[in-house]
């Protein structure tokens, strides 16, 4: 159990390599006619694998250097451990930004356009939007948390 819980954080690494991998396959798929579709939509896949795989990465820096626990130790929002504000800034802060492109800086249309690799059906605009409003409100839950939720306890690899 210790050993599942000390490199939990690789087996996410290793979920967004796969889904990165199937979701290039499914672009090349959609976009065998046009070469700008196919290039833009990578560069939309390239940024949604690396929003999903720092915190994986800066969390498994801090279990391999001892400083962290496990992955479950990222839920206690403790600002004295670095690798842990880390995660939370990163999480905040990108859930944040990937909200205000998609709803103010033409993020909605650009995933609707080009995101054949996120989804095997096209997205319509809308819909990325409701997804914008979410990644606001997951931005301000985990501010909230932050604030006034506090450490919890969490299983520690031992």
């Amino acid at each position: 159990m210790n050993f599942l819980l000390r490199h939990l954080w690789a087996a996410f690494v290793v979920i967004v390599g796969v889904n990165h991998v199937l979701s290039v396959k499914r672009l090349r798929a959609a976009t065998r006619e046009d070469p700008v579709a196919r290039a833009k939509g990578g560069q939309l896949l390239i940024g949604v694998s690396l929003l999903q795989l720092v915190p994986w990465i800066i969390l498994g820096i801090g279990i391999l250097s001892g400083s962290v626990a496990s992955v479950f130790t990222a839920f206690s929002p403790r600002f004295d451990n670095p690798y842990i504000a880390s995660v939370w800034v990163y999480a905040i802060a990108s859930s944040a930004l990937v909200s205000v492109w998609i709803l103010f800086a033409g993020g909605a249309t650009f995933v609707s356009k080009y995101g054949a690799g996120l989804s095997p059906e096209p997205v319509p605009v809308r819909h990325v939007r409701v997804l914008g409003v979410v990644f606001l409100g997951l931005a301000v839950a985990m501010w909230w948390w932050v604030l006034y939720m506090g450490p919890v306890s969490v299983p520690e690899a031992g």
